[in-house]
């Protein structure tokens, strides 16, 4: 059984070949487990032992191999994740359960390419009486059918594609896997993560952040069902700068990538209960894969700081994704004089655009600091930074996050800049292809009629943006990118958000969590609403009318007679 599947395995060139067994207190003791693991020649060998006291069993004599106890299986996954990807995984628990299955499920794709998979059924019992072996018959036969779709466990259609061979013996099932996963590894863990799994990339925290609880004086109105509520007092996570030296990959669609990993860089919201990185393919909860157009095949050199946003020179995606990380600079700069900026280009053979390089450069940061690459790049040392914003559930923002927004303001709002008066509506054109509000033209006039001037931010300069949001108290309109400038809104003490019902993004709600102001969200339907149970990039989307009848009454509550 052992020795096939070693040669299964293969030699590895690289690096030591790696062995993990899972044994549980009815596998027989530590004395036989240490025994088979010295028919593994030629590998590190790490025994799991799930539900086993502290060296219960074992004869410290023994130093062939590498302990670990865990208390269950869900605490076996935890720690595997520090651990380096193994050739081979040989369970040894007995299945009752369904535990051999649950363990395939957590750590199949923890294998290393060509990996192997082997489980011992329980004596007595055959091929498909075991819960592994079943379980990954259905998901082959499934695939073999071209209906792996219809699996019903979630995590099966996941796993099944990943499946090389299967081989079912009488004692025993064999699973080889194909393709190579990429770990999705979180804020918290990255430094335990990249630590354990990998003896060519480190990781090392520069800077930190203290986590704590926000309790802002801002008030908000209007939440959807939906929504819950909206609150105003809101725990806030610890942040970290951290240098990652050794071969780190910079790739588009903000994913970096390193030795298995793709690391904390790389997601838009990096505290959600499901990481999902747009530059990757998610697998499952835990991996994805790196796409081929994704992997470095151009080495640049020197130190680098990841800024990259999901969307390339998107001012929306800047404002939430890459100022919450401008904190970082200072701290990486001293440590490194000679460090740039990094960014992907928006499109094959573009320079910096002229919005990062005045965003960038507003909070000092020269554009001859800052290096465009087009496409995935491998360097040598990479730092990076959390985002003191996380505009997702679970809603969060650090306030140190103000001074990046200070400094910010310190350059952009301009006092020889004519501002736009103390009521502002933020429009955007009619006509556009995602989210087109079509009654815009009447929206502006009744704004007007309560005595705002209506603003068109893409056809404004970022200090002109800065001045006129940093001189209103008053600021109104239609939710996304335009309204993000409310950073910059030291005097505001009203903002009224317009949405369809379908837009579900509240960064708004988030920004406003950091001033002093009401915040009121006015609701239309959108045409396409979001269903029930899931969410709907079509109804994110949607084109709406702004519904006057049910929102005119509270309008004038708000702002007086028009």
């Amino acid at each position: 059984m052992v020795d096939g599947a070693v040669l299964l395995v293969g030699p590895h060139d690289e690096q030591p070949r790696r062995a993990m067994i899972v044994t549980d207190p009815a596998s027989g003791g530590m004395a036989a487990t240490e025994a088979l693991a010295s028919r593994l020649e030629g590998f590190d060998v790490t025994v799991v032992r799930v539900g086993v006291s502290p060296e219960r069993d074992r004869d410290p004599a023994h130093d062939s191999v590498t302990v670990v106890d865990v208390p269950d299986l869900a605490a076996w996954a935890s720690v595997t994740r520090r651990l380096p990807a193994p050739d081979l995984v040989i369970d040894l628990t007995e299945d009752g359960k369904d535990v051999h299955a649950r363990v395939w499920r957590r750590g199949f794709l923890n294998l290393r390419q060509g990996g192997v998979h082997l489980v011992r059924h329980r004596a007595g019992a055959g091929p498909l009486e075991d819960s592994c072996a079943r379980v990954v018959h259905r998901a082959v036969g499934a695939v073999g059918r071209g209906v792996a779709e219809k699996l019903p466990d979630p995590r099966d259609r996941a796993l099944a594609a990943s499946v090389e061979t299967l081989t079912l013996a009488p004692t025993h099932t064999v699973v080889v896997k194909r393709g190579v996963h990429h770990l999705k590894v979180r804020e918290s863990e990255v430094g335990k993560v990249v630590a354990g799994r990998s003896s060519d990339v480190t990781a090392q925290v520069v800077a930190r952040r203290a986590a704590g609880t926000l309790r802002s004086p801002t008030r908000v109105h209007g939440a959807l069902p939906r929504d819950g509520e909206l609150a105003t007092s809101v725990a806030y996570p610890a942040a970290t700068v951290r240098v990652y030296e050794g071969p780190v990959t910079v790739a588009p669609r903000g994913l970096v990538h390193a030795a298995g990993m793709i690391l904390p860089e790389s997601f838009r919201y990096p505290y959600a209960t499901t990481l999902t990185s747009p530059g990757a393919d998610d697998v499952d909860a835990a991996f994805a894969r790196v796409p081929a157009r994704h992997r470095a095949v151009r080495h640049l050199p020197g130190t680098y700081f990841h800024l990259d946003p999901f969307l390339a020179s998107h001012f929306g995606h800047l404002m939430v994704e890459t100022v919450p990380r401008l904190w970082g600079w200072g701290h990486v700069r001293a440590l490194y004089p000679d460090a740039k900026v990094i960014l992907q280009a928006r499109t094959p053979g573009d320079r910096v655009s002229t919005l990062d390089r005045r965003l960038l450069g507003a909070y000092g940061i020269d554009a001859e600091d800052v290096v465009v690459v087009d496409g995935p790049v491998r360097v040598d040392r990479l730092a990076g930074a959390s985002p003191l914003l996380h505009y997702a559930e679970p809603y969060s923002i650090h306030p140190s996050l103000v001074s990046t927004w200070d400094r910010l303001a310190d350059t952009l709002v301009r006092p020889e800049i004519e501002g736009h008066g103390e009521r502002i509506f933020v429009s955007r054109p009619a006509g556009r292809m995602k989210r087109d509000c079509r009654n815009t033209d009447e929206v502006e006039e009744i704004f007007r009629g309560f005595g705002f001037t209506v603003v068109h931010p893409e056809v404004l300069s970022l200090q002109e943006q800065a001045s006129a949001f940093a001189r209103a108290k008053v600021i109104a309109g239609f939710g996304g990118s335009g309204m993000l400038s409310l950073i910059y809104a030291r005097q505001v003490e009203t903002v009224i958000v317009l949405n369809q019902e379908g837009y579900t993004a509240r960064n708004e709600y988030v920004v406003s969590l950091l001033l002093d102001c009401d915040v009121h969200f006015l609701w239309s339907a959108g045409d396409v609403p979001q269903p029930d149970e899931g969410w709907s990039s079509e109804a994110f989307f949607s084109a709406w009318d702004f519904d006057v009848e049910r929102n005119i009454d509270e309008l004038r509550g708000l702002l007086g007679s028009s």
